[in-house]
């Protein structure tokens, strides 16, 4: 099937309006580029998806399955369009963090949502490590940062302070 993005939404269009002139127009095209449109469509397809008449269109059954499919496919390429776009900006996905029994009476409850009000569709893996488990980890990109007892200097990772202990916050360098 050689159908792309543009028939689906030239069809949408169409069915939206059941005017061959008004979708042309609204998308760009002239009348009869439209009309070879949909007919490439329909031999693709292999139905006929609309009934042509001197004034008016309207949908064949076929045609009806395929707009709210098609509706569906184009919804389903945008969103995919959006969560790349999303997972390239590291907006989306999962963070994994090791932490240690004391992270969880001290700061780590407070960043962990103020990171989930900014980056809600970022999923949040907490892994109970020992220190050196999570700097071994930190180094292998096992996982994405750790809260452990410091100092972790390597000049592969970033890392500070939080607290008033010596809780330390470790991340691998980008």
């Amino acid at each position: 099937m050689n159908l792309e993005l543009k028939h689906y939404r030239a069809f949408i269009v169409l069915a939206k309006t059941l005017h061959f002139g008004r979708a042309a127009e609204s998308l760009n095209m002239a009348q009869p580029q439209l009309s070879r449109l949909v007919k490439f469509i329909e031999s693709e397809v292999g139905v006929p998806l609309v009934v042509r008449t001197t004034r008016n269109i309207s949908l064949t059954p076929a045609g009806k399955v395929f707009l709210d499919h098609g509706t569906l496919l184009i919804q389903q390429a945008e969103n995919a369009l959006q969560i790349t776009r999303k997972a390239a900006e590291g907006l989306f996905g999962s963070v994994t963090i090791g932490y240690m029994d004391f992270a969880i009476s001290g700061p780590l409850p407070r960043i962990l949502r103020a990171f989930r009000h900014k980056f809600a569709d970022v999923d949040i893996v907490l892994d109970h490590l020992w220190t050196e488990r999570q700097r071994a980890l930190i180094l292998d990109r096992g996982i994405d940062m750790g809260f452990l007892i410091g100092p972790f200097e390597h000049p592969d990772v970033t890392s500070m302070a939080v607290g008033s202990s010596q809780l330390m916050v470790v991340l691998p360098e980008a």
